[in-house]
């Protein structure tokens, strides 16, 4: 029998709980005006950590997921939750129109039908709603991209752009960042990353040193 991804790669002991999601939803809120009392569908929340960073900004959370413990996380968190798989060519069990944000971060990269989904997102958001998706970045992770099983579907700057530009969102930027808040604060530590990001082994476990040379690709779009 299958075990539950996210009892195994994001139990406590494999991944233990920081504040890192809480500064990252606040990080995302100012850039791109997520406001309190929006609505926000995080899809495939897991341990619903930016959900509840989300709840803690004022934003009124769903968190959908396929896990049977995640709904005790969400709710936990102050969200509410849906349980829903995603599948190619079946709607998340969300109703046209009904959010203000949809958000799923390192969830993409698990589908063999990213447009797919990116298509459903546009369905549920309310007109002028925005997309937001967080995926590895193909360029900087390609060492150890497989190193999840899971991992179907490399994303880059440019395929992210191409993603929700033929699913039919508006206004499309897709960029890199680093999951260093040093770096979203203090700008020149961004250089100071990027010289040191081609020494740090692939699979290195300083944090510091990690996430210098693994980049993230951020795409935002409008409905």
């Amino acid at each position: 029998m299958s075990r539950d991804y996210l009892d195994v790669e994001y139990s406590a002991t494999a991944r233990p709980m920081t504040d890192y999601p809480s500064l990252l939803a606040a990080h995302l809120a100012s850039k791109w005006d997520i406001r309190s009392g929006q609505s926000l569908l995080d899809v495939a929340s897991g341990r619903a950590e930016m959900s509840t960073g989300f709840t803690s900004l004022g934003l009124r959370v769903t968190a959908l997921d396929a896990s049977p413990e995640a709904e005790h996380f969400a709710i936990q968190g102050g969200a509410d939750f849906i349980s829903g798989v995603i599948r190619p060519n079946e709607p998340m069990p969300v109703a046209d129109a009904s959010f203000d944000v949809v958000f799923c971060k390192s969830f993409v990269e698990h589908l063999r039908e990213p447009i797919n989904f990116a298509e459903d997102c546009y369905r549920v958001l309310k007109p002028g709603g925005k997309v937001i998706f967080l995926t590895p970045d193909w360029e900087s992770n390609h060492r150890i991209f497989f190193d999840d099983v899971t991992h179907v579907t490399p994303f880059s700057t440019v395929t992210m752009q191409q993603l929700l530009v033929l699913s039919g969102f508006e206004n499309v930027i897709s960029y890199r960042f680093r999951q260093l808040p040093v770096t979203w604060r203090y700008p020149a530590m961004n250089a100071v990353c990027a010289a040191i990001a081609p020494l740090v082994p692939s699979r290195t476990t300083r944090k510091f040193l990690r996430w210098s040379r693994e980049l993230m690709v951020c795409g935002v779009g409008i409905k």
